[in-house]
């Protein structure tokens, strides 16, 4: 393992390099010519310029690849680790994460041979001057094969200073966001909301997020919309219960409402045929001024720190006539006879995708507007899925990424709830942001037995070090979906007496 500094851009960004970047070589005592190399961009592969390559030997293609952002100036952490035998790999990380893994077993009785060159190509049989042009420090090798956690804990005792976000568009936030979704009811009994907030404090959470509208009507007294099946408030205010509890332990509450989404035969008014299924029209200005009150009267009665905005999209596009007729009258165009110009490739057609986005960005819009003049420290954030701009713009009007840049939120949570989240992707986002901190990683506590179809609890040290990984890249917090899978192993492992322990965010 090593800390490179590089003297250019990643070959990616503009006025990149275009020659490969070798940081460390040497070849094997082999007749056939092998040799180990680290390099950013690879010769032998015409597609491979983008790409940081460790290749453990070339001739057996033991090798590992992935694109890795480099910053003129900027040091990064690169390592590899391998074991040789039946349960062989070769693994590699950068700053600390794993960024590849090759299964294919090394050979294990190769020897290296030769020098061992820092920052040059020379030692491959196919030297060309492909220069590291970096500074680098901190070279370590080790006698046995690291796993996982001792990279990163290797990575986080030499890692330059990081500082948490100390605040979102210049609102007082804690020093690290640490948010947990609820899309379950237990809240709502008084015993199950003291234990709640008992456990997810012994956690070390500060901001709470619970489901208070999943598209089959409201779990708080409203005079604007009917409850869910089966709830009656009788007098009694589970919400403002809660909102008194978790005050008292000094967490934030922040209701979460899933916008568009609906899952019950009801307010039959703001969907027709051709709408998406599951949906409620998002184009339909009655739609939104209905969800625009309600989310905003939540805002006025209760003391809330936040709110949160889930299906904020379209979930597909509308068709019914309502639409098409909207669309001819903003575009004089056919909106049938348009959307035969989608494709996969290149995303929607330019007016559609327009008409969609502004409908979204509306009620986005005005919820952050109307909700920070009744509160000025209101705190709006989104669930999403922001795509960085090589890809097609999302087709259901999710623009996290111009929401935040315009100020209308102030927490993106990104989704991706995989044991190996795509934070190269998330890096690509945080550049796109005018402030970085504004992203935040949603991370799953939970695994899914696809085979089985079944759902359990994340096992609790997987989970502690898939939070740490996640706070080298988001160093400003995280948040964990979902509560229900939350056991008591994962509130130890989380807790911040176990973080400070092991040394880690």
């Amino acid at each position: 393992m090593f800390w490179v500094r590089p003297h250019w851009n990643h070959a990616g960004k503009a006025g990149g390099a275009s020659r490969a970047h070798t940081f460390f070589s040497f070849s094997w005592d082999d007749p056939r010519n092998s040799y180990f190399v680290i390099s950013d961009g690879w010769w032998e592969s015409s597609g491979g310029r983008e790409y940081t390559y460790c290749i453990f030997n070339n001739q057996d293609s033991v090798k590992t690849e992935k694109r890795i952002l480099y910053d003129q100036g900027h040091w990064i952490h690169l390592a590899c680790s391998w074991k040789s035998g039946e349960t062989g790999f070769f693994r590699s990380y950068a700053n600390g994460l794993l960024t590849g893994e090759s299964y294919k077993k090394p050979v294990g009785s190769l020897k290296p041979r030769g020098n061992i060159f820092l920052g040059s190509d020379q030692g491959t049989p196919m030297a060309d001057g492909r220069w590291g042009g970096c500074d680098m420090d901190e070279l370590k090798t080790y006698s046995h094969a690291l796993n996982d956690r001792e990279i990163l804990s290797a990575y986080l005792a030499c890692a330059p200073e990081r500082r948490a976000g100390e605040s979102v568009t210049g609102i007082t936030r804690p020093l690290q966001i640490r948010a947990i979704f609820d899309e379950e009811t237990g809240w709502m009994t008084e015993q199950g909301a003291r234990e709640i907030v008992d456990r997810i404090s012994r956690a070390g959470f500060n901001m709470y997020v619970p489901c208070i509208w999943h598209g089959k009507g409201t779990r708080f007294p409203s005079s604007l919309a009917p409850p869910e099946s089966g709830l009656s408030f009788s007098g009694k205010d589970p919400l403002k219960r809660l909102i008194d509890l978790a005050h008292e332990r000094d967490i934030e509450v922040h209701p979460w409402f899933c916008v568009t989404l609906r899952q019950r035969d009801f307010l039959n008014e703001f969907f027709d045929e051709g709408t998406p299924e599951n949906a409620f029209n998002i184009h339909d200005p009655r739609f939104r001024e209905f969800m625009i009150s309600l989310i905003l009267d939540v805002v006025a009665r209760y003391d809330v720190d936040g709110i949160n905005l889930d299906y904020i999209r379209s979930l597909g596009i509308c068709t019914s006539d309502f639409c098409q007729r909207q669309y001819e009258e903003m575009f004089s165009r056919n909106l049938l006879v348009d959307m035969e110009h989608n494709s996969k490739e290149r995303g929607l057609e330019p007016h559609i995708q327009r008409w969609i986005d502004s409908a979204v960005e509306k009620i986005v819009q005005d919820i952050s507007c109307g909700g920070k003049r009744l509160k000025p420290g209101l705190i709006v954030s989104v669930d999403g899925c922001p795509l960085p701009r090589y890809l097609p713009p999302s087709g259901q009007g999710r623009q996290e990424v111009r929401w935040a840049n315009k100020g209308y939120i102030n927490i993106i949570f990104h989704m991706d709830y995989r044991m190996n989240p795509d934070l190269e992707r998330v890096e690509f986002i945080k550049a796109e942001l005018k402030q970085p901190e504004k992203l935040i990683p949603l991370l799953g506590n939970y695994e899914r037995n696809c085979a089985h179809c079944r759902i359990s609890s994340r096992e609790a040290g997987a989970l502690f070090l898939l939070v740490s990984r996640s706070l080298i890249t988001c160093p400003y917090g995280f948040g964990i979906y979902t509560y229900s899978r939350l056991n008591d192993d994962q509130i130890d492992a989380l807790s911040p007496r176990t973080s400070v322990r092991a040394g880690l965010p």
